[in-house]
C-alpha cells in the first residue's frame, strides 16, 4: 500500500514533519553561506584593497553592552575606518631631484661650445647628471699556466702553477656566471629559457640543458651550508612555522602534476630562515625537522600543528591576524559583532607598533603589552564566549568566534615574553617569494629539485632580512665553499658575508 499523508499515522506526521524542518534548516545554512561567500567576492572585486572596514551608521544595537568605562572610546572608535597591521606614513614633501649614489663609477662627457674659443675666458660650468645603464656583458677568462722544467733535477721534473679552485670541475661557467643564473632564477624569478634566450642576443648560444646542469650542480654545493643551518635552526628557541604548496612535475599520476609542501622556519630572533620540501602536508615533515627542539613554537591553527604544541618542552604561540582575517570575512555575515572585535585588535595593533617604534626592549614591551594590551585581551576573554551561543556555530562570524576559543591560550601566550611576536606575519612574508616563482616557472621537474630549491630560497630569504646584495654574496660563496674547513663552513652564511664586508 502506497503511503501518503493522509493514512500516516499522527505519529508518523510528527516525524515526517521533523525532517522537511530538518532538511529546510540546513537548506537555509547552506544559502546562508553562499550569501556570505557572494557578499566577500563582492568585496574583494569592489571594495577596497586595504584591510579597513566602516561600519553601517543604522547598524542596530545588540544585545551586549561593554564595560562603561569603554563605551564613550568605543563609540568614536566605531565610526572611524581603521587599519589593524600597518598605518601610511604621511610622505615628505618633494625635495627636488633624486640624488645619485656616490659609489656609482662616473663617466664625464665634456661639452664645449661650438666656434673659436681662443679669444674667450671660461667663466664657469654647469654640470648635468643622468643615470644610465649598460647590460650586463660576458667576457672569457683565460688561465694560461706556463710550465718549468728544472735543469739540475735528474728526472726534470716539471713545475707548473697551480689552479684555482673551479665552481664546477671541468665546467665553463665562472662563479659570477652561475651566481647570476641562480640569482636570476630564485631572487627574480626568471626562468631559465628566458636566461637561455637574453644569452642569445649576445650572441652565446647555450642549450637549456647544459644550464639546467650547471644550476644542479651550483645548487649541490650549497648542500653542506644548508645541512649547518637545518642544526641551529633545531637550537633556536623560538621559531615561527608555516607552510606553502609547490607543484613538482614527477608524478604517478599520468600528465598530472604532484602536488608538494615547502614548510618554512623562521626565527624572529637573530633572523635564519630554513625552507624544508616534503612531498605531503603530513605532519610527519615538520616532526622530523623539530625533532629535539625545544621553546615557543608560532602557527596559525592548522591541525598538522596541534600535536607539535603539545610536545614536551615546546610552548605553541597563536596568530591575532589569522583571527582577525576571520573577523574580517564575517563583517558581511555579522557586521556589529565582528567590528567589535576588530576594533578591539587594532588597539593590540596600536601598542604592537608603538613599541616599533620606540625601539623598545623586550622587558620595556613586555610591561607596555601587560599595561595596555591585558586589559584588552581579558575583555575579548568574557566578551567572546558569550557572543558564540547566541550565533550560528557554522556561520562566518560562528567560525571566527570558535577559532579564537580554540587558539585562545596560544593567541594569549605572547604577553608573556617580549621577544615574542603577536603574529605570524614574519614568516608569512618569507614566503611570498615562493609564490612569484610559482606563477612564472610554475613547477620543479622533480622532488630532489625541490629540495635544491629550498635550499636556495633558505639563503636568499636571510639574505634579505639582514640586507645583503643576494649576488656578491652567492658569488663569493660558490668561490670559496669549496676550500673552506667544515667547521668554519658558517662563516659563508650571508650574515657573516655582509659583517666581513664591512669591517
Amino acid at each position: 500500500m502506497q503511503i501518503t499523508l493522509e493514512n500516516m499515522s499522527k505519529a508518523q506526521l510528527i516525524d515526517h514533519a521533523n525532517k522537511l524542518q530538518k532538511t529546510a534548516d540546513v537548506l537555509q545554512e547552506k544559502l546562508a553561506r553562499k550569501d556570505e561567500l557572494i557578499a566577500q567576492l563582492q568585496r574583494m572585486l569592489h571594495g577596497q584593497k586595504s584591510e579597513r572596514f566602516e561600519l553601517p551608521k543604522n547598524q542596530l544595537p545588540l544585545p551586549f553592552e561593554p564595560a562603561p568605562a569603554h563605551k564613550a572610546q568605543q563609540a568614536e572608535v566605531h565610526e572611524q575606518k581603521i587599519s589593524y597591521v600597518r598605518t601610511k606614513t604621511a610622505r615628505p614633501n618633494h625635495k627636488g631631484r633624486l640624488k645619485l649614489p656616490d659609489h656609482l663609477p662616473v663617466e664625464e662627457v665634456e661639452i664645449y661650445p661650438e666656434g673659436d674659443l681662443s679669444e674667450m675666458v671660461c667663466i664657469g660650468k654647469e654640470v648635468t647628471e643622468e643615470l644610465d645603464l649598460k647590460p650586463a656583458y660576458l667576457f672569457i677568462r683565460r688561465y694560461i699556466r706556463y710550465k718549468y722544467a728544472d735543469k739540475s733535477a735528474e728526472a726534470n721534473p716539471i713545475h707548473i702553477g697551480e689552479l684555482p679552485e673551479r665552481v664546477i670541475e671541468k665546467g665553463i661557467p665562472g662563479a659570477g656566471l652561475l651566481a647570476s643564473i641562480l640569482i636570476d632564477k630564485y631572487a627574480d624569478h626568471l626562468p631559465l629559457y628566458r636566461q637561455v634566450q637574453r644569452l642569445r642576443r649576445q650572441g652565446v648560444d647555450i642549450a637549456r640543458s647544459t644550464i639546467e646542469g650547471w644550476t644542479r650542480q651550483g645548487l649541490e654545493k650549497l648542500t653542506i651550508l644548508y645541512d649547518h643551518l637545518v642544526a641551529e635552526t633545531k637550537s633556536q628557541g623560538y621559531l615561527q612555522v608555516d607552510e606553502t604548496r609547490i607543484k613538482v612535475l614527477e608524478s604517478n599520476k599520468k600528465g598530472a602534476a604532484h602536488q608538494g609542501w615547502y614548510w618554512v622556519y623562521y626565527a624572529p630572533i637573530n633572523g635564519s630562515v630554513l625552507f624544508e620540501y616534503q612531498p605531503t602536508r603530513k605532519r610527519a615533515g615538520p616532526e622530523k625537522m623539530l625533532d629535539g627542539f625545544r621553546g615557543y613554537l608560532q602557527t596559525d591553527g592548522f591541525t598538522a600543528y596541534k600535536r607539535l604544541g603539545a610536545t614536551p618542552g615546546i610552548t605553541p604561540l597563536g596568530c591575532w591576524d589569522h583571527a582577525r582575517r576571520k573577523f574580517d570575512k564575517a563583517l558581511t555575515n555579522d557586521a556589529a559583532r565582528a567590528g567589535y572585535v576588530l576594533t578591539q585588535l587594532q588597539q593590540l595593533y596600536a601598542v604592537e607598533r608603538m613599541a616599533q617604534t620606540n625601539q623598545l626592549t623586550p622587558a620595556e614591551r613586555k610591561k607596555l603589552r601587560l599595561e595596555q594590551s591585558l586589559p584588552v585581551i581579558n575583555e575579548l576573554g568574557k566578551w567572546i564566549p558569550q557572543e558564540y551561543k547566541k550565533v550560528q556555530p557554522r556561520s562566518a562570524i560562528g567560525r571566527a568566534l570558535a577559532y579564537c576559543i580554540n587558539q585562545w591560550d596560544q593567541l594569549c601566550e605572547y604577553l608573556m615574553d617580549g621577544h615574542l611576536e603577536i603574529d605570524n606575519n614574519p614568516v608569512e612574508n618569507v614566503i611570498r617569494p615562493v609564490a612569484l616563482g610559482r606563477k612564472n616557472y610554475l613547477f620543479a621537474g622533480s622532488h630532489e629539485a625541490a629540495q635544491r630549491a629550498a635550499m636556495i630560497y633558505s639563503l636568499l630569504a636571510i639574505c634579505k632580512k639582514h640586507q645583503v646584495d643576494p649576488y656578491k654574496w652567492l658569488r663569493h660563496t660558490l668561490q670559496n665553499i669549496s676550500t673552506t674547513r667544515y667547521n668554519e663552513v658558517t662563516s659563508l652564511y650571508p650574515q657573516n658575508f655582509k659583517a666581513t664586508c664591512s669591517s
